[in-house]
C-alpha cells in the first residue's frame, strides 16, 4: 500500500485538487455517519487517517505552498482567536444569531493580527534564543 502512495506521490494540480475535493466529502460523509449510524468513531477515523495521509503526501510533494499554505500558518492564530471573535460578537451584536461566513470573516481578520502582533515575533524571538543557547546547532544548520 505504501507503494502505490509512494509511485502516485508527485501529482499535478487537477489531482490535487480532487483529493482536496474528495477529503472534504468523505470527512463530511464520516462526520454525518458517526452522527446518525451507529458506527462510532473508532470505524469512521482510522480510514479517514489512511486517506488523510495519502492527501498530505500529495500535498508535500506538490511542494509550493500558494495560499493554502499561507492560511496553514496561521491556523494556530485562528484556533486562538475564534473564542475571542465569538465572545466580542456575543457581547457587541443585539442579535443572538450572526451569519457563520461573517463570524469566520471576522474572526480571520481578528487572527491576522494576533499573528503579526504576537505570533510571528514570538517565531523571531524562539529562533534567536535557540541560535544564542545553541550555537553548534545554529552554525551547521
Amino acid at each position: 500500500l505504501y507503494r502505490i502512495w509512494d509511485r502516485n506521490a508527485g501529482s499535478s494540480k487537477s489531482k490535487l485538487w480532487l483529493s482536496r475535493v474528495a477529503v472534504a466529502a468523505i470527512a463530511s460523509l464520516t462526520y454525518w455517519a458517526t452522527l446518525n449510524t451507529e458506527i462510532g468513531f473508532y470505524l469512521t477515523m482510522n480510514p479517514f487517517a489512511l486517506l488523510v495521509f495519502w492527501w498530505l503526501r500529495q500535498e508535500i510533494a506538490a511542494g509550493g505552498e500558494g495560499w493554502l499554505g499561507w492560511v496553514g500558518r496561521r491556523s494556530y492564530s485562528i484556533y486562538l482567536v475564534h473564542i475571542v471573535a465569538a465572545t466580542l460578537i456575543q457581547k457587541f451584536s443585539f442579535s443572538y444569531s450572526f451569519p457563520p461566513l461573517e463570524f469566520a470573516a471576522f474572526a480571520f481578520v481578528l487572527s491576522l493580527g494576533f499573528y503579526e502582533a504576537v505570533e510571528r515575533p514570538s517565531h523571531r524571538l524562539a529562533r534567536r534564543m535557540f541560535q544564542r543557547f545553541n550555537p553548534v546547532v545554529a552554525t551547521t544548520g
